[in-house]
């Protein structure tokens, strides 16, 4: 049984809505409008599935009062699922905005939280808990995309964390993050951002092109070596025509790398890696004719 709810205007809401029916599906469409929930345990989770999407939550009741309650019970399953899809939530007048009721006995309990695009603000609580649980439970938390101020250490009492993506002001992210992913900083903001572990196996001939931050993009040449002790040097031999007119460079190299990060991008190979680069080039779309190069202890120059 699928509902859609599409909200009109700006509300206040005060009344709890129960969910539990597994054949329960409602979508609650925000309208890029505002719930404000005031002293009211607004959506109290036990079976069916929830989303909510394109709108704000706006939480100002008091600290027992949470804007959505995943119900646990030894007797009876629980098993709701909650989508939240761009919403931006500001639980900073609340401690709990997604709180998960815990009981050590409900084993068949299996309850399932999905966040992309979220927007959370926690911080009017001690230790800043965006997701709150008063003990072990065995929910699963997905978190594929947003904005989260607030700690993360809570999820630690889920059965099953997974973040895909998103930013977080807590580093302890990175202990949650899914197989190949992985935390990064953002050093202008001090959060810490989930991206994808990518790695990409060096072969030559390979070239990375990605934007320099100057409405520029620096190019990026990699070739291999399996003898690296044999040579004194290394280096790229590069020219291109821009705008007609033909430029030369050589690139030259004091280190080989059995690992290279760039750009987020991890560049793995079967023998060591030669890279170079070329930065502030004005297009992504450059032509360039790279020539990979060694040269040995007598002085010989060798192309790869």
């Amino acid at each position: 049984m699928h509902s859609k709810i599409e909200l009109k205007d700006d509300v206040t809401f005060n009344t709890q809505v129960e969910l539990n029916n597994d054949a329960t599906n409602i979508e609650l469409d925000l309208g890029e409008n505002t719930i404000t929930f005031d002293n009211v345990n607004a959506f109290m989770l036990k079976k069916g599935t929830l989303t909510v999407k394109n709108g704000k939550l706006v939480n100002v009741s008091a600290s027992t009062h949470f804007i959505f309650t995943f119900d646990a019970n030894a007797s009876y399953a629980r098993n709701a699922t909650l989508n939240l899809t761009d919403v931006e939530i500001d639980a900073t007048d609340n401690e709990r905005p997604v709180y998960f009721k815990s009981n050590a006995n409900a084993q068949h309990s299996q309850h399932t939280l999905n966040l992309t695009d979220v927007t959370l603000n926690a911080t009017a609580n001690s230790d800043n808990r965006m997701i709150y649980s008063d003990g072990a439970n065995h929910a699963t938390v997905n978190i594929y995309s947003g904005n989260y101020t607030g700690t993360c250490k809570y999820l630690s009492y889920n059965e099953s964390a997974n973040v895909y993506g998103g930013t977080f002001t807590d580093k302890n992210v990175k202990n949650y993050v899914a197989d190949g992913y992985k935390v990064v900083t953002n050093d202008n903001n001090g959060r810490y951002s989930v991206v994808e572990d990518t790695v990409v196996n060096v072969t030559d001939d390979l070239e990375a092109v990605y934007a320099d931050g100057n409405e520029t993009y620096t190019y990026r040449f990699f070739a291999v070596i399996a003898d690296y002790e044999l040579y004194a040097k290394a280096g790229f031999k590069v020219t291109a025509i821009v705008s007609g007119e033909e430029y030369e460079w050589n690139i030259e190299l004091n280190e080989v790398y059995e690992t290279v990060n760039v750009n987020d991008t991890d560049y793995d190979a079967e023998g060591y890696i030669l890279t170079g680069a070329i930065g502030e080039v004005p297009t992504d779309d450059v032509k360039f004719t790279v020539v990979p190069y060694v040269v040995d202890f007598e002085g010989n120059e060798i192309e790869l």
